[in-house]
Formats: structure tokens, C-alpha cells, sequence
């Protein structure tokens, strides 16, 4: 279980600190969000910074269960544009371990970290 925060002052400084990061080198196309405050919040930083109509909360549900289709549900709504999701390190963790489930792991997550996954 999660706790659902809000961003604290340091966190807002990371969201800012990684909008402007994709604003520079990735042309973002929609931001997407898990269903927590502080990445919803996240989210919505980036698509203002990032000049994007559309932002918001796309929620991943049961972790375990929907954290892939969720991700390629995002794919294909968004088909050939680099679209930047927003989620706890959770959410990561088991992506990593789906897309390489007998290689090395994601490793830590660190907040406001860059992870690029190329969905087919």
C-alpha cells in the first residue's frame, strides 16, 4: 500500500526540475499520471511546462496486475509520440521486471528519474 501525498516543497522543485528536463530533451507529446496526488501533481507540472493540452491522472490500479497493459493502453493511444507517464517507483520496479524478467532489475528509483521504455 501507498501513501497518498501531495508534493512537499522538495518534490515540487524535482517536478519542476524534470519538466524542464523533457522540455529540453524530449518532445512530449501527452503526460500521463498514476493515480497518486504527488504524481498526478507531477504530471500536470510537465504538461504546463512542456506546453501539452492534455495531462493528467491515468490510473494504473492493482499494480501487479495492470501496470503493463496500462502502459501499453498509453502506446497506443499515443502511437508513434514519446509520451511521459508519470508513477511511483512501484510501478517501475515491475515494469523492469515484465520487459526483463530474467535480466538485471531496474535497480533504485530514484524520484523525478528519467525511465524510457520503448513499447512495440
Amino acid at each position: 500500500m501507498h501513501v497518498d501525498v501531495e508534493l512537499n516543497e522538495v518534490g515540487r522543485e524535482q517536478a519542476a526540475v524534470v519538466a524542464d528536463r523533457l522540455t529540453t530533451e524530449f518532445k512530449v507529446s501527452a503526460a500521463c499520471s498514476s493515480d497518486l496526488k504527488r504524481a498526478f501533481e507531477t504530471a500536470e507540472k510537465i504538461a504546463a511546462t512542456c506546453g501539452i493540452v492534455e495531462g493528467g491522472g491515468e490510473s494504473l490500479g492493482k499494480l501487479y496486475e495492470c501496470c503493463t497493459s496500462s502502459l501499453e493502453r498509453i502506446a497506443a493511444k499515443h502511437t508513434g509520440e514519446r509520451v511521459a507517464v508519470v508513477t511511483h517507483g512501484g510501478v517501475i520496479r515491475e515494469l523492469y521486471q515484465r520487459a526483463c524478467p530474467h535480466g538485471k532489475s531496474g535497480g533504485r528509483v530514484l524520484n523525478t528519474s528519467i525511465n524510457i521504455f520503448h513499447i512495440s
